[in-house]
């Protein structure tokens, strides 16, 4: 057996570290007792974290209490990261799943507009804007058309769809289907979805116009239609 120069713990013969405060030594010729010091501890004692004795900054266990040191550094630097590295695979994942279920719950861009209901717009102008019935015509609106969409060419079976009025400020177009109709008691008035079609596209009264737009509401004179999105159709 050997004895560390430095704690005078009993080693093992050729010993290149002390297993109590980590020197590190060699068996070159010319040490005290044969084992010549390669590396000496450097820098004021540490503290045992168990039984507050001094130890040297690179022992490996307590030269008192004989705990072991290193493991409780070791513990202590890469525990933190640890958890730090799954507390951000938690929250990665919670964000992942908090998007796809608000991705599903968002509705559609204009849902129903590519499957638009068969009513022209002389049939719906027949059947709403007369006076006879008014509860059972409100009954029908909310059951058969409100909400839905359509698409009402400039040249349908029964007349031309024709624009009366253009209002380029509100983005709406009064609509006829002859150029007799009174503009200002309009049978359908279009919001558009984006106003600027207005003069981009030139529109005037008189203009034929074909388009998609979601039937809103009637008021027993004029049926109102909401996100109009003209077609290429003229």
């Amino acid at each position: 057996m050997e004895m560390c120069p430095y704690c005078g713990e009993d080693l093992p013969v050729d010993s290149q570290r002390c297993w109590k405060c980590g020197t590190e030594l060699s068996g070159a010729e010319g040490g005290a007792d044969g084992l010549d010091l390669r590396r000496k501890p450097s820098g004021p004692p540490a503290e045992c974290p168990f039984c507050q004795a001094d130890v040297s900054p690179n022992a490996l266990r307590c030269n008192d209490c004989g705990r072991p040191l290193r493991q409780v550094k070791s513990r202590a630097n890469y525990v933190p990261a640890v958890y730090g590295v799954f507390g951000l695979v938690v929250v990665a994942v919670l964000v992942g799943l908090l998007y796809s279920f608000l991705a599903n719950r968002r509705p559609p861009v204009d849902p129903g507009r590519e499957n638009p209901i068969d009513a022209t717009y002389a049939q719906l102008a027949r059947i709403y804007l007369t006076h006879a019935q008014p509860e059972r015509k409100r009954q029908q609106w909310e059951e058969h058309h409100q909400g839905k969409f359509v698409r009402w060419t400039s040249q349908a079976d029964e007349g031309p769809v024709i624009i009366l009025r253009v209002d380029e400020q509100a983005g709406t177009l009064a609509l006829g289907n002859t150029d007799k109709d009174d503009p200002a008691r309009p049978k359908a008035i279009l919001e558009l979805l984006d106003p600027s079609v207005i003069s981009t596209r030139g529109l005037k009264a008189q203009h034929g116009i074909a388009y998609s737009a979601r039937l809103d509401r009637y008021d027993g004179q004029t049926i109102y239609l909401t996100a109009g999105v003209l077609d290429d159709e003229k």
